[in-house]
Protein backbone atom coordinates (compact mmCIF):
# COMPACT_ATOMS: atom_id res chain seq x y z
CA UNK A 1 0.00 0.00 0.00
CA UNK A 2 2.94 2.44 1.14
CA UNK A 3 4.51 1.46 -2.12
CA UNK A 4 1.20 2.32 -4.26
CA UNK A 5 0.92 5.70 -1.97
CA UNK A 6 3.91 6.56 -3.38
CA UNK A 7 3.70 5.71 -7.18
CA UNK A 8 0.67 7.61 -7.29
CA UNK A 9 2.36 10.58 -5.51
CA UNK A 10 5.22 10.40 -8.17
CA UNK A 11 3.26 10.40 -11.24
CA UNK A 12 0.99 13.04 -10.18
CA UNK A 13 4.26 15.40 -9.42
CA UNK A 14 4.93 14.06 -12.83
CA UNK A 15 1.79 15.10 -14.52
CA UNK A 16 1.88 19.31 -12.42
CA UNK A 17 5.05 19.39 -13.61
CA UNK A 18 4.94 18.55 -17.03
CA UNK A 19 1.58 20.20 -16.83
CA UNK A 20 3.57 23.47 -15.81
CA UNK A 21 6.24 23.24 -18.63
CA UNK A 22 3.82 22.84 -21.66
CA UNK A 23 1.92 25.39 -20.05
CA UNK A 24 5.11 27.48 -19.64
CA UNK A 25 6.21 26.58 -23.06
CA UNK A 26 2.86 28.12 -24.60
CA UNK A 27 3.07 31.40 -22.51
CA UNK A 28 6.70 32.06 -23.79
CA UNK A 29 7.78 35.42 -24.35
CA UNK A 30 10.49 35.39 -27.56
CA UNK A 31 10.65 38.62 -29.13
CA UNK A 32 13.23 37.93 -31.51
CA UNK A 33 12.24 40.30 -34.20
CA UNK A 34 13.34 43.40 -33.29
CA UNK A 35 11.19 44.96 -36.32
CA UNK A 36 7.61 45.39 -34.73
CA UNK A 37 6.41 48.85 -35.22
CA UNK A 38 4.22 49.96 -38.18
CA UNK A 39 6.90 52.63 -38.86
CA UNK A 40 9.77 49.70 -38.99
CA UNK A 41 8.01 46.77 -41.18
CA UNK A 42 6.81 49.40 -44.19
CA UNK A 43 10.61 50.80 -43.92
CA UNK A 44 11.72 46.84 -44.35
CA UNK A 45 9.24 46.95 -46.89
CA UNK A 46 10.62 50.10 -48.60
CA UNK A 47 13.88 48.43 -48.62
CA UNK A 48 13.03 45.00 -49.81
CA UNK A 49 11.58 46.85 -52.91
CA UNK A 50 14.16 49.57 -53.38
CA UNK A 51 16.69 46.87 -52.92
CA UNK A 52 15.20 44.61 -55.89
CA UNK A 53 14.52 47.76 -58.00
CA UNK A 54 18.20 48.23 -57.84
CA UNK A 55 19.40 44.94 -58.71
CA UNK A 56 17.25 44.88 -61.34
CA UNK A 57 18.25 47.94 -62.55
CA UNK A 58 21.78 46.94 -63.11
CA UNK A 59 21.36 44.45 -64.19
CA UNK A 60 19.79 45.48 -66.80
CA UNK A 61 22.22 48.13 -67.21
CA UNK A 62 24.61 45.54 -67.23
CA UNK A 63 22.57 43.94 -70.01
CA UNK A 64 22.84 46.53 -72.22
CA UNK A 65 26.38 47.27 -71.46
CA UNK A 66 27.44 44.10 -73.41
CA UNK A 67 24.69 45.35 -76.62
CA UNK A 68 26.42 48.36 -76.20
CA UNK A 69 29.70 46.26 -76.86
CA UNK A 70 28.53 44.14 -79.32
CA UNK A 71 27.31 46.97 -81.09
CA UNK A 72 30.81 49.08 -81.26
CA UNK A 73 32.35 46.24 -82.49
CA UNK A 74 29.52 46.01 -85.53
CA UNK A 75 30.04 49.54 -86.44
CA UNK A 76 34.14 48.77 -86.13
CA UNK A 77 33.23 45.73 -88.69
CA UNK A 78 31.08 48.40 -90.86
CA UNK A 79 33.61 50.96 -91.19
CA UNK A 80 36.29 48.45 -91.89
CA UNK A 81 34.14 47.45 -94.68
CA UNK A 82 33.57 50.63 -95.75
CA UNK A 83 37.37 51.66 -95.91
CA UNK A 84 37.65 48.36 -97.26
CA UNK A 85 35.44 48.75 -100.35
CA UNK A 86 36.55 52.30 -100.82
CA UNK A 87 39.56 51.10 -101.71
CA UNK A 88 38.05 48.94 -104.26
CA UNK A 89 36.73 51.89 -106.26
CA UNK A 90 39.95 53.59 -105.66
CA UNK A 91 41.55 50.58 -107.58
CA UNK A 92 38.32 50.23 -110.32
CA UNK A 93 39.06 53.67 -111.40
CA UNK A 94 42.52 53.33 -111.92
CA UNK A 95 42.13 50.27 -113.76
CA UNK A 96 38.94 52.62 -115.79
CA UNK A 97 41.38 55.38 -116.58
CA UNK A 98 44.23 52.97 -117.65
CA UNK A 99 41.31 51.32 -120.07
CA UNK A 100 40.69 54.76 -121.26
CA UNK A 101 44.39 55.51 -122.36
CA UNK A 102 44.62 52.30 -124.12
CA UNK A 103 41.32 53.15 -125.58
CA UNK A 104 42.20 56.45 -126.44
CA UNK A 105 45.71 55.23 -128.13
CA UNK A 106 43.77 52.71 -129.94
CA UNK A 107 41.26 55.89 -131.44
CA UNK A 108 44.44 57.60 -132.21
CA UNK A 109 45.75 54.91 -134.28
CA UNK A 110 42.81 54.19 -135.94
CA UNK A 111 42.37 57.18 -137.14
CA UNK A 112 45.54 57.40 -138.42
CA UNK A 113 44.71 54.22 -140.28
CA UNK A 114 41.28 55.16 -141.20
CA UNK A 115 42.63 58.29 -142.93
CA UNK A 116 45.52 56.92 -144.98
CA UNK A 117 42.82 54.45 -146.37
CA UNK A 118 40.29 56.81 -146.90
CA UNK A 119 43.45 59.01 -149.16
CA UNK A 120 44.26 55.96 -150.66
CA UNK A 121 41.06 55.21 -151.57
CA UNK A 122 40.78 58.66 -153.19
CA UNK A 123 43.34 58.17 -155.67
CA UNK A 124 42.60 57.64 -159.21
CA UNK A 125 42.47 53.88 -160.69
CA UNK A 126 45.07 55.36 -163.01
CA UNK A 127 47.44 56.02 -160.31
CA UNK A 128 46.94 52.70 -158.35
CA UNK A 129 47.38 50.89 -161.36
CA UNK A 130 50.54 52.78 -162.26
CA UNK A 131 51.86 52.10 -158.44
CA UNK A 132 50.66 48.56 -157.83
CA UNK A 133 49.89 45.34 -159.61
CA UNK A 134 46.58 43.92 -159.37
CA UNK A 135 47.97 41.41 -156.49
CA UNK A 136 49.58 44.26 -155.09
CA UNK A 137 46.83 46.37 -155.10
CA UNK A 138 44.32 43.62 -153.75
CA UNK A 139 47.23 42.19 -150.76
CA UNK A 140 47.52 45.77 -149.85
CA UNK A 141 43.53 45.98 -149.28
CA UNK A 142 42.97 42.61 -147.49
CA UNK A 143 46.06 43.65 -144.95
CA UNK A 144 44.12 47.65 -144.53
CA UNK A 145 40.99 45.62 -144.27
CA UNK A 146 42.90 43.26 -141.49
CA UNK A 147 44.10 46.08 -139.48
CA UNK A 148 40.79 48.01 -139.59
CA UNK A 149 38.95 45.15 -138.14
CA UNK A 150 41.74 44.34 -135.12
CA UNK A 151 41.72 48.08 -134.38
CA UNK A 152 38.18 47.85 -134.29
CA UNK A 153 37.85 44.70 -132.55
CA UNK A 154 40.09 46.27 -129.64
CA UNK A 155 38.57 48.95 -129.20
CA UNK A 156 35.40 47.45 -128.90
CA UNK A 157 37.04 44.89 -126.34
CA UNK A 158 38.13 48.07 -124.62
CA UNK A 159 34.70 49.23 -124.15
CA UNK A 160 33.51 46.71 -122.83
CA UNK A 161 36.10 46.42 -120.20
CA UNK A 162 35.71 49.73 -119.74
CA UNK A 163 32.28 49.61 -119.54
CA UNK A 164 32.46 46.42 -116.62
CA UNK A 165 34.61 48.21 -114.57
CA UNK A 166 32.01 51.52 -114.83
CA UNK A 167 29.28 49.06 -113.77
CA UNK A 168 31.26 47.54 -110.97
CA UNK A 169 32.35 51.06 -109.81
CA UNK A 170 28.90 52.09 -109.27
CA UNK A 171 27.89 48.84 -107.35
CA UNK A 172 30.48 49.34 -105.26
CA UNK A 173 29.41 52.88 -104.58
CA UNK A 174 26.16 52.30 -104.01
CA UNK A 175 27.30 49.19 -101.45
CA UNK A 176 29.38 51.80 -99.42
CA UNK A 177 26.50 54.16 -99.35
CA UNK A 178 24.28 50.84 -97.95
CA UNK A 179 26.98 50.63 -95.88
CA UNK A 180 27.00 54.29 -94.31
CA UNK A 181 22.97 54.17 -93.95
CA UNK A 182 23.62 50.64 -91.97
CA UNK A 183 26.57 52.16 -89.49
CA UNK A 184 24.80 55.04 -89.29
CA UNK A 185 21.61 53.30 -87.88
CA UNK A 186 23.82 51.53 -85.75
CA UNK A 187 25.10 54.48 -83.99
CA UNK A 188 22.01 55.59 -83.30
CA UNK A 189 20.84 52.42 -82.16
CA UNK A 190 24.17 52.29 -79.47
CA UNK A 191 23.43 56.13 -78.42
CA UNK A 192 19.45 54.97 -77.71
CA UNK A 193 21.40 51.90 -75.31
CA UNK A 194 24.12 54.15 -74.21
CA UNK A 195 20.99 56.51 -73.16
CA UNK A 196 18.91 53.38 -71.69
CA UNK A 197 22.16 52.29 -69.82
CA UNK A 198 22.61 55.57 -68.38
CA UNK A 199 19.19 55.66 -66.97
CA UNK A 200 19.04 52.44 -65.39
CA UNK A 201 22.10 53.23 -64.05
CA UNK A 202 20.58 56.42 -62.24
CA UNK A 203 17.75 54.40 -61.59
CA UNK A 204 20.35 51.68 -59.78
CA UNK A 205 21.78 54.59 -57.58
CA UNK A 206 18.56 56.19 -56.85
CA UNK A 207 16.92 53.06 -55.33
CA UNK A 208 20.45 51.83 -53.50
CA UNK A 209 20.07 55.52 -52.14
CA UNK A 210 16.03 54.83 -51.49
CA UNK A 211 17.20 51.33 -49.88
CA UNK A 212 20.11 52.94 -47.38
CA UNK A 213 17.67 55.41 -46.11
CA UNK A 214 14.97 52.79 -45.57
CA UNK A 215 17.06 51.12 -43.78
CA UNK A 216 18.17 53.92 -41.94
CA UNK A 217 14.56 54.26 -41.09
CA UNK A 218 14.34 51.09 -40.14
CA UNK A 219 17.47 51.22 -37.72
CA UNK A 220 16.10 53.64 -36.10
CA UNK A 221 12.92 51.96 -34.93
CA UNK A 222 14.55 48.81 -34.14
CA UNK A 223 16.98 51.01 -31.76
CA UNK A 224 13.81 52.03 -30.12
CA UNK A 225 12.66 48.97 -30.04
CA UNK A 226 15.72 47.52 -28.57
CA UNK A 227 15.90 50.11 -25.62
CA UNK A 228 12.21 49.42 -24.71
CA UNK A 229 13.11 45.54 -24.52
CA UNK A 230 16.15 47.03 -22.83
CA UNK A 231 14.09 48.12 -20.30
CA UNK A 232 12.65 45.15 -18.90
CA UNK A 233 15.71 43.13 -19.58
CA UNK A 234 15.17 41.36 -22.59
CA UNK A 235 17.93 42.61 -24.56
CA UNK A 236 21.81 42.11 -24.31
CA UNK A 237 23.88 45.23 -24.61
CA UNK A 238 22.95 45.78 -28.51
CA UNK A 239 21.35 42.25 -29.15
CA UNK A 240 18.11 40.80 -28.27
CA UNK A 241 18.26 38.52 -25.19
CA UNK A 242 17.04 34.98 -27.15
CA UNK A 243 17.13 32.44 -24.60
CA UNK A 244 14.21 30.64 -24.77
CA UNK A 245 12.73 30.62 -21.55
CA UNK A 246 13.23 33.93 -21.05
CA UNK A 247 9.21 34.58 -20.88
CA UNK A 248 9.44 32.38 -17.79
CA UNK A 249 12.48 34.03 -15.83
CA UNK A 250 11.72 34.88 -12.77
CA UNK A 251 8.84 33.61 -11.70
CA UNK A 252 9.61 30.40 -12.83
CA UNK A 253 12.96 30.16 -10.69
CA UNK A 254 12.99 26.79 -8.65
CA UNK A 255 13.65 29.02 -5.61
CA UNK A 256 9.88 30.43 -6.39
CA UNK A 257 7.93 27.62 -7.22
CA UNK A 258 9.30 24.99 -4.83
CA UNK A 259 10.35 22.65 -7.74
CA UNK A 260 12.83 22.43 -10.63
CA UNK A 261 11.82 22.48 -14.43
CA UNK A 262 14.60 21.68 -16.31
CA UNK A 263 14.96 23.03 -19.84
CA UNK A 264 17.89 21.31 -22.42
CA UNK A 265 19.12 19.57 -19.54
CA UNK A 266 19.60 22.42 -16.79
CA UNK A 267 17.37 24.16 -14.77
CA UNK A 268 15.22 26.90 -16.16
CA UNK A 269 16.34 30.80 -15.21
CA UNK A 270 19.33 29.29 -13.64
CA UNK A 271 23.17 30.80 -14.58
CA UNK A 272 24.01 27.48 -16.13
CA UNK A 273 20.61 26.65 -18.42
CA UNK A 274 21.37 29.96 -19.57
CA UNK A 275 24.80 29.69 -20.36
CA UNK A 276 24.24 25.99 -21.86
CA UNK A 277 21.51 27.77 -24.31
CA UNK A 278 24.28 30.36 -24.97
CA UNK A 279 27.20 27.48 -26.01
CA UNK A 280 24.34 26.32 -28.49
CA UNK A 281 23.22 29.28 -29.70
CA UNK A 282 26.86 30.16 -30.86
CA UNK A 283 28.74 26.58 -31.28
CA UNK A 284 26.00 24.58 -32.80
CA UNK A 285 25.44 22.33 -29.57
CA UNK A 286 24.93 23.24 -26.22
CA UNK A 287 27.60 22.61 -23.30
CA UNK A 288 25.57 19.42 -21.99
CA UNK A 289 26.44 18.38 -25.64
CA UNK A 290 30.04 18.62 -25.09
CA UNK A 291 29.56 16.48 -22.10
CA UNK A 292 29.43 19.41 -19.53
CA UNK A 293 27.34 18.67 -16.57
CA UNK A 294 26.68 19.40 -12.46
CA UNK A 295 26.42 22.96 -10.68
CA UNK A 296 28.45 25.63 -12.07
CA UNK A 297 31.41 25.41 -9.67
CA UNK A 298 31.57 21.96 -11.79
CA UNK A 299 31.69 23.41 -15.50
CA UNK A 300 35.63 23.62 -15.64
CA UNK A 301 36.41 20.31 -14.62
CA UNK A 302 34.07 18.07 -16.81
CA UNK A 303 35.21 20.79 -19.34
CA UNK A 304 38.89 19.61 -18.69
CA UNK A 305 37.39 16.16 -19.06
CA UNK A 306 35.55 16.99 -22.39
CA UNK A 307 38.74 18.21 -23.75
CA UNK A 308 38.01 21.58 -24.01
CA UNK A 309 40.74 24.79 -23.39
CA UNK A 310 40.35 25.83 -19.77
CA UNK A 311 42.43 28.77 -18.87
CA UNK A 312 41.93 32.23 -17.41
CA UNK A 313 42.16 34.06 -20.83
CA UNK A 314 38.75 35.01 -21.36
CA UNK A 315 37.35 35.46 -25.34
CA UNK A 316 34.35 36.33 -26.81
CA UNK A 317 31.59 33.02 -26.66
CA UNK A 318 33.42 31.98 -23.55
CA UNK A 319 31.81 30.86 -20.43
CA UNK A 320 33.19 32.71 -17.66
CA UNK A 321 33.36 30.40 -14.39
CA UNK A 322 33.40 31.01 -10.50
CA UNK A 323 34.01 27.85 -7.90
CA UNK A 324 33.13 30.07 -4.97
CA UNK A 325 30.24 29.75 -2.98
CA UNK A 326 27.87 25.86 -2.90
CA UNK A 327 27.09 25.83 -6.45
CA UNK A 328 29.40 28.54 -8.22
CA UNK A 329 28.27 30.62 -11.16
CA UNK A 330 28.50 30.80 -14.82
CA UNK A 331 28.09 33.66 -17.04
CA UNK A 332 28.74 34.26 -20.75
CA UNK A 333 31.38 36.32 -21.84
CA UNK A 334 29.73 39.32 -24.48
CA UNK A 335 33.31 40.49 -25.15
CA UNK A 336 36.47 41.58 -24.17
CA UNK A 337 37.70 45.25 -23.95
CA UNK A 338 40.77 47.21 -24.38
CA UNK A 339 41.86 47.67 -21.08
CA UNK A 340 41.14 43.43 -20.55
CA UNK A 341 37.56 43.53 -18.59
CA UNK A 342 35.43 41.85 -20.06
CA UNK A 343 31.25 42.17 -20.43
CA UNK A 344 29.04 39.46 -19.55
CA UNK A 345 25.48 38.88 -19.47
CA UNK A 346 24.04 36.20 -17.38
CA UNK A 347 21.02 34.97 -15.70
CA UNK A 348 20.57 34.68 -11.26
CA UNK A 349 22.97 37.05 -9.94
CA UNK A 350 20.72 39.67 -8.00
CA UNK A 351 23.68 42.57 -8.57
CA UNK A 352 22.90 42.12 -12.25
CA UNK A 353 19.40 41.38 -12.48
CA UNK A 354 17.72 44.06 -14.18
CA UNK A 355 14.10 43.22 -11.91
CA UNK A 356 16.20 42.47 -9.09
CA UNK A 357 15.09 39.31 -8.39
CA UNK A 358 16.37 36.18 -8.40
CA UNK A 359 16.41 33.92 -11.74
CA UNK A 360 16.55 37.11 -13.51
CA UNK A 361 18.65 38.01 -16.52
CA UNK A 362 20.90 40.40 -15.81
CA UNK A 363 24.19 42.07 -17.82
CA UNK A 364 27.46 43.82 -16.85
CA UNK A 365 30.43 45.59 -18.37
CA UNK A 366 34.20 46.03 -17.48
CA UNK A 367 34.46 43.15 -14.99
CA UNK A 368 38.13 42.12 -14.22
CA UNK A 369 38.67 39.26 -16.18
CA UNK A 370 40.24 37.86 -13.01
CA UNK A 371 36.69 37.14 -11.33
CA UNK A 372 36.46 33.80 -13.48
CA UNK A 373 38.36 30.76 -15.27
CA UNK A 374 37.05 30.80 -19.03
CA UNK A 375 35.88 27.59 -21.40
CA UNK A 376 36.89 27.83 -24.47
CA UNK A 377 34.41 25.92 -27.34
CA UNK A 378 36.27 26.61 -30.26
Amino acid sequence: MRLLRQTLIFILALGLIFGTVILSDRNVAEARDYCVSDACKAAEAAYAEATSKADKAKAKADTLEGEIERLSTEITAMESKIEANKKIVEDLKIQIAEQKAILEQQQAGFAEIGADVHFKEKESDLIQALKYSISERAEKKARDENVKAQISSSVNTINENMKALQIKQAQVEALIEDQKIQSDKIAANKARQSELKTKYENDASKYSDDAKEAERIRGEEIAKEIAKYNSTGKVVASGLNSYPKAGDCPQMNYTNIGYVIYYDGMAICQCTSYANWKVKESWGRSAVGFGIAGNARDWGHYARMAGLLVDDNPAPHTVGYQTSGIFGHVVWIEGVNADGTVNLSEYNNLYSSVSGQKGDFGYRVNVPASSFHYIHFN
